[in-house]
């Protein structure tokens, strides 16, 4: 087991990739802390060096992408453009400011990379013990209802305050895609899986097996809410169970609605499998804040997407193209 030191954090899955040849068993390592959580790698060639350079550029992919796209570090290139900083963008925050403004136009209102004006009246009201008033929240939704940027030649040009701006409902799923297409340049890796606190990719060869937990049951040692298997896709599941505000004596789930500025109550957790981990991240957000029924119907739109929503009752609202991947 290789890792980094650091706190450990607890997954919301419990992967297993089945073997792809006699000869070539999978390798299975960790990582903690890897942007604030536990990363796990698995790789399957006939070669141990072989897997070790797969893992190695995995790694190195992942700390690349975090200068790009960290909101934590001043000197990252999107802290660097939100401030207004002249800088020659990067392909990949061009690819995903433009994913960004895609989302936005697409997610019904529901995905907002302007989410932190409302995330930090919720912080406030923590501190403080007291809700923000409603007609505050209402106010400060309104004012990140349009985009405050246009993606034009290749650039985001800046037409509003962006210092709100934050892409983590997408660049957790876009780093773990581009960690695992550089693990997997190397055509002796057969197989290879990148699972980042939440996110995950499987790529190459062969399927696995993931385990979705339960909302309603949070800890290391509960058994899975239901598994599903997965080749060449990207899954990622968005909740409340271990994330959100207390204030006073109530608790308030982390995920909030940019319509309105209210937490989400009526889902507990949106898993949602997608043809790579990006999307899957992305959607998973909007789902969960469309709700059981329009959830669902959302996801119908879109190709090669299934979503599992299970609401406070804990029951669970699935599509179609999520059940045929369900394990019995």
């Amino acid at each position: 087991m290789n890792g980094r030191n650091g706190n450990i954090s607890s997954l919301r899955y419990v992967p297993r990739m089945e073997p792809m040849s006699a000869d070539a068993a999978p390798v299975m390592s960790e990582y903690q802390p890897v942007l604030g959580t536990v990363l796990e790698l698995c790789a399957i060639a006939a070669d141990t060096t072989v897997i070790a350079a797969a893992e190695q550029r995995a790694l190195a992919e992942i700390d690349r992408l975090e200068l790009v796209f960290s909101v934590y570090d001043d000197a990252s290139e999107l802290c660097r453009w939100r401030r207004g900083v002249d800088i020659a963008m990067s392909d990949d925050l061009v690819a995903l400011l433009e994913t960004t403004a895609l989302w936005f136009g697409r997610g019904r209102g529901a995905f907002n990379p302007s989410i932190r004006v409302l995330m930090d009246l919720w912080r406030g009201a923590a501190a403080s013990g007291r809700p923000p008033p409603r007609e505050m929240l209402r106010e400060a939704a309104r004012s990140i209802a349009t985009l405050p940027f246009a993606m034009r030649d290749g650039r985001a040009h800046r037409r509003g305050d962006c210092r709100n701006v934050e892409l983590n409902a997408l660049a957790k799923g876009y780093i773990v895609d581009r960690a695992a297409a550089a693990a997997c340049s190397d055509a002796r890796v057969s197989g290879f899986m990148v699972s980042l606190g939440g996110d995950l990719v499987h790529r190459g060869v062969g399927s696995m097996v993931v385990g979705i937990e339960d909302p309603h049951r949070p800890y290391d040692n509960a058994p899975p809410r239901v598994a599903i298997e997965i080749s060449n896709q990207g899954l990622a599941t968005s909740g409340s169970a271990r994330r959100g505000f207390q204030v006073g004596d109530q608790w308030f789930g982390h995920v909030l609605d940019p319509r309105s500025g209210d937490p989400v109550d009526h889902v507990l957790s949106a898993s949602v499998i997608a043809p790579d981990a990006c999307t899957a991240d992305v959607v998973a957000t909007i789902v969960g804040v469309l709700g059981v029924h329009d959830g669902p119907a959302f996801a119908d739109t879109l190709d090669a997407v299934g979503v599992c929503l299970i609401d406070r009752d804990g029951t669970r609202w699935c599509n179609a193209f999520w059940r045929a991947h369900e394990c019995e």
